[in-house]
């Protein structure tokens, strides 16, 4: 990662690590100008926030990178991985009511989705109270 004027700089095998994809398809998604990039010594180089971006409007979702570190912190995420396990919900169930608005939910620059704790507490509850009251 390299700093230069106050923003964040990765090279096209530090951008395939995060993005968990392959350095072809990176350079790719310059060459479509899918994302910004700079190249410097012909070596190429992609501003971290335009990654972020990325992530976000690919899966429509705000970029938990985004947040500042106290909201990160203050706020436990869960990934949709470990909330599925633990509650026995299918991951794509998850992720759906994320995409609709039901649960709070980020994107990481990986594509993982977080979901704060205090989301999934407030749809599981509301979903109790509905099963009770059609019993």
């Amino acid at each position: 990662m390299i700093n230069f004027k106050g923003a964040q700089f990765v090279s096209v095998a530090e951008a395939a690590d995060m993005l968990n994809r392959t350095t072809e398809s990176v350079r790719q998604l310059a060459k479509r100008h899918e994302v910004r990039h700079a190249k410097i010594r012909r070596r190429v180089y992609f501003r971290l926030s335009d990654l972020e971006t990325l992530m976000s409007k690919k899966h429509d979702l705000p970029s938990f990178e985004s947040l500042s570190l106290i909201e990160q912190s203050g706020n436990g995420f869960e990934s949709v991985a470990a909330i599925a396990k633990a509650n026995q919900y299918n991951e794509t169930y998850l992720t759906r009511l994320v995409k609709q608005g039901k649960l709070v939910g980020y994107i990481t620059i990986s594509g993982e989705i977080l979901i704060p704790r205090r989301s999934i507490d407030e749809f599981f509850e509301q979903k109790a109270v509905a099963n009770i009251e059609t019993l």
